[in-house]
């Protein structure tokens, strides 16, 4: 039903954040082998190669669902009424995009905020608090350098 559908589409949007993270990491691999002569030809390639394979992996269902899915159908070849293209296109963008949003503030603001909490209960588990250095509220001696 409606509850499928609409959770077929949230795993989805977590497969393409996934296989987007894979596809950046594999083209900074491939990138790295290919002996650029300078650090712009290299950023240069590497963007090209991370653009294109997210341009591929995450707006490929939107694709199919626009243009491919309305041609199955015989008459017309236009969505039927009984079957609505136009609204499962329009949420499956929708939730695309707020998946994106919703990625980008996670890692950006709340992935942060939980690795420094982590790392303040690793100082403590090991008894470290005392010796980080500097007096508490005093400016270190060589903060310039």
């Amino acid at each position: 039903g409606l509850a499928n559908n609409h959770l077929s589409i949230l795993i989805a949007m977590c497969q393409v954040q996934g296989v987007n993270a894979l596809g950046s990491i594999l083209a900074r691999i491939l990138t790295k082998y290919e002996n650029w002569k300078t650090d712009e030809e290299y950023a240069h390639h590497l963007t090209m190669k991370d653009v294109i394979f997210q341009l591929i992996n995450t707006f490929l269902p939107q694709f199919w669902v626009a243009f491919i899915e309305p041609m199955r159908y015989d008459d017309d070849k236009m969505c039927p009424p009984t079957n609505n293209c136009k609204g499962e296109l329009s949420f499956q963008i929708a939730i695309l995009f707020a998946g994106q949003a919703g990625y980008s503030l996670a890692k950006q603001a709340v992935l942060p905020v939980v690795l420094r909490f982590l790392s303040q209960r690793r100082i403590q588990r090991l008894g470290c608090e005392d010796n980080l250095g500097g007096t508490e509220g005093e400016p270190d001696a060589d903060w310039r350098t």
